[in-house]
């Protein structure tokens, strides 16, 4: 059994497939946003996390990546640095009204980030995804977002946006020391 904090309820809510064997995952990414914002990849993180979860319980999973006013190149941006920390590829790419024709049915579970709004009409279970950014790595963002993710250490940079429970932003500045992990081997602490 998979179990999310629906954010319309506060409480933990089973996620309940609308078809049996498929779970819709919809990945509501922000608008536009700052350099050091990286929100958006760790909503799709989030979302590969709970694919594999699911996967492990016999369900096929498609997911959605709903963006809304987001500029093409910044999502762009996203979707590559997501691909080099080897997160799924979405199924779909949708404005947040159209996900559920996207995937072709009704959205069991929605991703939200802060910046999104919990629509209580919407199906399914509504998990909030907290922002993240980066502070002290101020490099690694633009890195990321740049193309330039192969120097850093793709392991430590899911494992930091893993940190803090999804709900939560990482706040702690010291939280991003992993980001700052050279594949070249340098990897202290600070």
């Amino acid at each position: 059994m998979l179990r999310l904090i629906d954010t319309r309820t506060g409480s933990y809510a089973e996620v309940r497939t609308a078809r049996q064997g498929v779970l819709r995952v919809c990945a509501h990414a922000p608008g536009a946003a700052e350099a050091s914002d990286i929100t958006g990849l760790r909503v799709l993180l989030v979302a590969d996390v709970l694919t594999r979860a699911a996967e492990l319980r016999n369900l096929q999973v498609l997911t959605a990546l709903a963006s809304d006013g987001e500029p093409n190149g910044q999502q762009a941006a996203v979707e590559h640095a997501a691909h080099a920390l080897g997160i799924h590829p979405p199924a779909a790419r949708a404005r947040p009204g159209e996900a559920q024709a996207a995937l072709g049915g009704p959205i069991d579970v929605h991703l939200a980030s802060s910046g999104v709004r919990a629509d209580d009409r919407r199906s399914g279970l509504v998990a909030l995804v907290g922002a993240a950014h980066i502070y002290q790595a101020g490099e690694v963002a633009g890195d990321l977002l740049a193309g330039h993710e192969h120097e850093h250490e793709p392991l430590a940079i899911r494992l930091a946006l893993l940190s803090f429970p999804i709900t939560s932003p990482p706040t702690s500045r010291t939280a991003c020391w992993p980001m700052r992990a050279r594949r070249s081997g340098a990897g202290g602490s600070g």
